[in-house]
């Protein structure tokens, strides 16, 4: 903090940690309005080109879904990944390192409130990068490329030991991800998305697709 001059911002960011460490379960507005002020933080220091407080805002938000999990506060976890990808959008044209680092992120929580018992999570984190490379596509395709493999690569790694709703949660997300990039002739990320799509349990597909056989799954089968 002497050395980077954040001793200001980081004593802020401290009480935030404190006031959801606080926070009644049932109480997650008081959580989102510190997830806000956080990216409120971040976007100005990304504006402002100050590296340290930025990256000191992602450290934070990561403190704050630890927080979560400890406390099995999944509507915490929730709104707070919310502002998280808000983050990351921001960061996209200055920093696109940081949006995919956000995307791990987010991934990589999820996957921890799922081995918690809080499954639900999962999936939202999923959408939620799924959303951030959706809007990186016209800033930055190359984020959107990064995170689809990241996707797809979670996606593979939960299929030897898939649980229905977190792995079901996940695989929504990328199918979501790979219309929207069939829809808008995104062929290279539209191939690694489909891909780790066909290699998903077949249940997983079925339970994808529309009543009339389209879908995800005619995609899949069927290569349109």
């Amino acid at each position: 903090m002497n050395r980077s001059f954040t001793w200001v911002e980081y004593t802020v960011l401290s009480s935030f940690v404190h006031l959801v460490a606080v926070a009644p379960i049932h109480r997650n507005e008081a959580v989102h309005a510190v997830a806000v002020a956080t990216r409120q933080i971040g976007i100005a220091a990304i504006q402002a080109g100050d590296n340290e407080v930025t990256e000191l805002c992602i450290r934070f938000f990561n403190t704050y879904l630890r927080a979560a999990l400890n406390q099995s506060a999944p509507t915490f976890a929730s709104v707070t990944m919310n502002e998280y990808r808000r983050l990351a959008i921001g960061a996209l044209e200055s920093r696109p390192d940081l949006a995919v680092e956000v995307g791990e992120s987010l991934l990589r929580y999820g996957r921890q409130f799922e081995d918690a018992g809080m499954p639900a999570i999962l999936g939202g984190g999923a959408e939620d990068v799924a959303d951030l490379a959706i809007e990186a596509a016209s800033r930055n395709p190359e984020v959107t490329r990064r995170l689809a493999l990241l996707v797809v690569s979670n996606l593979l790694d939960l299929i030897p030991k898939a649980r229905p709703i977190g792995f079901n949660g996940l695989f929504k997300a990328v199918a979501k991800f790979a219309l929207w990039a069939i829809a808008t002739d995104q062929g290279e990320v539209a191939n690694i998305l489909v891909e780790g799509i066909a290699a998903a349990p077949a249940a997983f597909r079925r339970s994808s697709a529309r009543p009339d056989g389209s879908g995800a799954k005619r995609i899949v089968l069927g290569g349109q």
